[in-house]
């Protein structure tokens, strides 16, 4: 296939090579990059040349871009492959810093301490070294930047009604599917019973049984027609519960709502047993639930009504306005939902059978009310991102570090 990234030497490459009519582009770039920093850090002259503004310009720009480049894909790589493979994944990092950087960096002191080009400004040159090994990466790490921290969660609702099976049966039809709207007492599904309508059946021969045999009673007997008519209520009552236990062969919406789980219609002729899910309708307020760990927490320090930005996964990159309307108090190791965990594409490394993490989570509830409910869809995936206090760039990078270690080491 074509490739069109032109920072290494693949397809586009070549083309931009020709585009700007520069031929051996990364080693020219190269070059007049480490000549720039031979000029301005060590004093040295540059090399004279016929290149205008323009191209002296490009080289810098690749120079630099193409250098970044190949550090930052060869540090992601290791990434990934830790990702699948922990210990390996590390050494390749590992490997990467000591024979690349380090043999760079060892090459670098050599030049600036021992070639006999800097001869000269020997004593600028050692001082630009100890700058570039101490004083760059202090100062780096001591930048101060902003704290962003995002965190994956679910769009639900507040109020999750899980609809059970009343009476036992099999699955006859289905009214619904996931995803429609639902009015309250609105058929979800039907169930079959022989049981029950057997059942029914006697109640209904009963009552009408006891209904001849009292009124003859009540007119040939009527002392006799008192237990008679006991006879009768009790057959009365009893076709009434009959009637009810086989009415709950008819499921419906408890309240009105969102379905967002309901039997699959591909398993009518089911055994249904009194007391299995069959439904999920979602109603109430839109909000979005998401775990964090006790190392979140202590960094994010989430309270009710802190303000955060929401980004839904599946839309466009546009964020919205949240805040935090409930923090889960008390931690569970139990993952809210598979989708949040790694079996979902989430963050969060849980045990598949328990959905039990190794370490303890926390509830967040964000309040998105002032969102578009036409955007909204149950069980989409969102990215709520919470602004922290600055902090100096070492330490969030070591943070970061030690948290992805960790993650790797969960998995």
């Amino acid at each position: 296939g074509f490739n069109i990234n032109p920072l290494m030497r693949y397809d586009g490459y070549y083309v931009l090579s020709d585009l700007v009519g520069i031929p051996n582009l990364r080693q020219r770039s190269v070059e007049f990059v480490q000549n720039v920093a031979k000029r301005w850090l060590l004093g040295l002259p540059m090399p004279q040349t016929n290149d205008s503004r323009r191209v002296r310009y490009l080289l810098c720009v690749y120079g630099v871009a193409s250098s970044v480049y190949k550090v930052t894909l060869i540090l992601a790589i290791c990434g990934m492959i830790a990702m699948k493979f922990y210990l390996l994944g590390l050494g390749l990092a590992v490997f990467f810093m000591v024979s690349v950087i380090g043999t760079s960096l060892r090459r670098l002191l050599v030049y600036l301490w021992k070639s006999s080009e800097t001869q000269p400004v020997r004593l600028r040159a050692v001082a630009v070294s100890l700058f570039a090994i101490i004083l760059v990466p202090a100062a780096i790490a001591a930048i101060p930047v902003p704290g962003v921290v995002v965190v994956d969660g679910l769009v639900q609702t507040e109020d999750d009604h899980v609809v059970y099976a009343q009476s036992s049966g099999f699955l006859h039809d289905v009214s619904l599917s996931a995803g429609q709207v639902v009015l309250q007492d609105q058929v979800l599904c039907h169930l079959d019973s022989n049981l029950a309508d057997v059942e029914l059946a006697k109640a209904e021969a009963s009552v009408k049984l006891r209904t001849l045999q009292y009124r003859v009673e009540a007119e040939q007997n009527p002392v006799s027609a008192t237990a008679a008519r006991v006879r009768l209520l009790h057959s009365r009552h009893r076709l009434t519960e009959t009637e009810k236990t086989h009415s709950q062969l008819t499921v419906v919406a408890p309240q009105d709502g969102t379905v967002t789980e309901i039997v699959d219609a591909d398993d009518l002729g089911r055994f249904i047993q009194r007391g299995e899910s069959v439904a999920t309708i979602a109603g109430g307020p839109w909000v979005i639930r998401l775990l964090i760990t006790a190392e979140q927490v202590a960094d994010l320090q989430p309270r009710v009504g802190q303000p955060v930005q929401v980004r839904f996964v599946d839309q466009d990159v546009h964020e919205f306005d949240g805040t935090i309307s409930e923090v889960g108090v008390k931690g569970s190791k139990k993952a809210l939902s598979p989708a949040l965990t790694q079996l979902g594409g989430g963050d969060i490394a849980v045990d598949p059978h328990t959905l039990e993490a190794n370490v303890h989570l926390f509830e967040l509830t964000i309040d998105i009310s002032g969102v578009d409910q036409h955007r909204l869809r149950y069980g989409s995936r969102a990215a709520v991102r919470f602004a922290t206090s600055a902090e100096p760039y070492g330490a969030y990078l070591h943070r970061r570090v030690r948290q992805f270690v960790n993650k790797l080491k969960t998995r």
